[in-house]
């Protein structure tokens, strides 16, 4: 039994390191106008075009990135929300666990 239990913990370990994904997020304050989102990031993380931005469950994409007069990173997106300010997230980075072991340095 014991055994057992140990093999269906393996196998659950090797399918989610194949289809799950490990995420690294730069959190943010999201300013929404007219349908378009003002992301100010609070981390000093890398922000490019086409990254994910996520607020509350829903994701838009990123279509610019610039920095202000006071060195923040500044992205802008449209979206498909009401005004208001709002707490989201910028994906930088995902990556696949199985990545790490068929990495090569």
């Amino acid at each position: 039994m014991i055994l057992a239990t140990v093999i269906l913990l393996l196998f659950g370990l090797i399918a989610w390191s194949a289809v799950g994904t490990l995420e690294t997020k730069a959190e943010a304050k999201v300013v929404v106008k007219d349908y378009q989102a003002q992301v100010v990031v609070s981390e000093s993380e890398t922000v490019k075009e086409g990254m994910p931005l996520r607020i509350d469950s829903q994701e838009f994409k990123i279509l610019s990135v610039e920095q202000d007069e006071y060195g923040r990173t500044m992205a802008y997106a449209e979206v498909t929300m009401p005004d208001g300010i709002y707490d989201g997230c910028v994906v930088v980075e995902q990556i696949h666990p199985v990545e790490f072991l068929l990495e090569s340095r």
